[in-house]
C-alpha cells in the first residue's frame, strides 16, 4: 500500500506542475489587463498546448535532477538499442489499437483540437508542431519516466511483476481521465497494460516510449483522413482493435519462445 501511495504522490506531483505552470500563465494575462473570468478561461483553454508542453519540460527536468542526486541510472541497467528491434509488433499494435479506439471515441480531445487551432490562426502550422514536440516527444518521455521507469519498477519492489503492470495501468488511466472522461481513461488503461508488458518483457524504456510514441500517431493520421461514415469506420475500427491483440498474442509468444531457447 505505501508503494501505491508514493505512486499516486508522483502523479499528483505531475498533476501540480501542470496546475502552476497554468496559474502562472493565468498570473501572467491578468498583469497583461486580462481580467474577465470568462474570456481569461478561453484563453487558458487556447494555450492548453504550451501548458502542457511547459509542465513535461519541467517535470522530465526534476526526474533527471533526482535521478542524478540519487546517483540512479534514468535508463534500466539492461536497456539497450537491441530491445527496440524486437518491438515493431509491439508498435503495431499500439497503433491498431490507438486508431480503432480513436475511431470509436472520435480521436483528439477537444481542447487539444481547439489549442492546435488557435495556434495554427498564430503562425501556419504552429499549432501542429506543437502538437508534434508535445504528443511525440515530451509526453511519452515524461509518461513512460512517470508510469513505466518510477511507477511500474517501484511497484516490482513489493508485487509481483502482473500486479505491477495492472495497477500502473489503471493510475496512467486515471491521469487521463480529466482530458477525455471515462472513454480515454479505460481505453488509456489498455494502453496502459501494452505498454508495461513492452517495458516489462523488454527491460527497455526507451522501446516503451518507442511504442507509447508510435501509439499517439493516429493523432495525426486521422486529421489527416476523410472523415469515415458510422458504420464503415465501426467496422475499420473493430478491424484494427483484432489486429491489435493479434500482433501482441504473436509477440508475446516469440518473447516467451526466445526466452526459452536462451535457458
Amino acid at each position: 500500500m505505501k508503494q501505491i501511495l508514493k505512486c499516486i504522490l508522483c502523479v499528483l506531483l505531475n498533476f501540480a506542475l501542470q496546475f502552476i505552470v497554468q496559474l502562472g500563465m493565468s498570473i501572467s494575462a491578468v498583469a497583461q489587463g486580462m481580467e474577465d473570468e470568462a474570456v481569461l478561461n478561453a484563453w487558458l483553454m487556447d494555450n492548453i498546448l504550451l501548458t502542457t508542453l511547459i509542465s513535461n519540460l519541467i517535470f522530465i527536468g526534476i526526474v533527471c535532477v533526482v535521478f542524478a542526486i540519487k546517483r540512479s541510472k534514468l535508463l534500466p541497467e539492461n536497456d539497450s538499442i537491441k530491445a527496440l528491434k524486437s518491438c515493431a509488433l509491439p508498435c503495431a499494435a499500439a497503433l491498431m489499437y490507438s486508431i480503432g479506439f480513436s475511431l470509436l471515441f472520435s480521436g483528439n480531445t477537444p481542447m487539444i483540437q481547439n489549442s492546435v487551432e488557435h495556434y495554427s490562426q498564430t503562425a501556419p502550422w504552429l499549432g501542429i508542431a506543437m502538437m508534434v514536440i508535445n504528443l511525440l516527444i515530451l509526453a511519452p518521455v515524461a509518461e513512460e519516466l512517470l508510469c513505466r521507469r518510477i511507477m511500474l519498477d517501484g511497484l516490482r519492489q513489493r508485487f509481483t511483476a502482473k500486479t505491477a503492470v495492472i495497477v500502473s495501468a489503471v493510475i496512467f488511466g486515471a491521469m487521463h481521465l480529466l482530458a477525455g472522461g471515462p472513454a480515454l481513461a479505460v481505453g488509456a488503461a489498455f494502453m496502459g497494460l501494452l505498454l508495461g508488458i513492452v517495458y516489462v518483457r523488454t527491460g527497455s524504456l526507451v522501446a516503451a516510449t518507442l511504442v507509447h510514441l508510435t501509439a499517439n500517431l493516429p493523432d495525426f493520421i486521422l486529421m489527416a483522413l476523410p472523415p469515415a461514415d458510422g458504420a464503415l469506420k465501426t467496422i475499420i475500427a473493430v478491424i484494427c482493435l483484432a489486429a491489435s491483440v493479434t500482433f501482441m498474442l504473436v509477440w508475446c509468444r516469440n518473447e516467451i519462445k526466445n526466452r526459452r531457447s536462451r535457458t
